[in-house]
C-alpha cells in the first residue's frame, strides 16, 4: 500500500498571515498522513521490513536520489523571521 501526500508549496510568505496558512497546510498534510497510517491499521495492513516513510521531489531523478538519499532525509522546518 503506497500512500502519497503532496506537501504545500510555498509561493509567498510574505505576511504572517501567509505564513500561518503555509504552516496550517502543513498541518493538515501531516494529520491526513497520520489518518491514513490509522486506517491501514484498522484494516489489517500487515507492515514488513520493506515498509518505511520518505521524502521524494519530482525533480530528482533515480540515480540522483540514490547519490544524495542520506542528505534528502535530513528534512528541517526552518523559520527565519526579520
Amino acid at each position: 500500500m503506497e500512500i502519497h501526500i503532496p506537501l504545500p508549496e510555498s509561493f509567498t510568505l510574505n505576511t504572517y498571515a501567509e505564513m500561518r496558512s503555509y504552516l496550517k497546510q502543513l498541518e493538515l498534510a501531516v494529520h491526513h498522513a497520520q489518518k491514513s497510517i490509522e486506517h491501514a491499521e484498522k484494516d489489517g495492513v500487515v507492515l514488513t521490513d520493506d515498509s518505511y516513510i520518505s521524502f521524494e521531489h519530482p525533480s530528482l531523478d533515480k540515480q540522483s536520489r540514490d547519490d544524495l538519499y542520506d542528505e534528502l532525509q535530513n528534512v528541517e522546518l526552518k523559520i527565519v523571521l526579520k
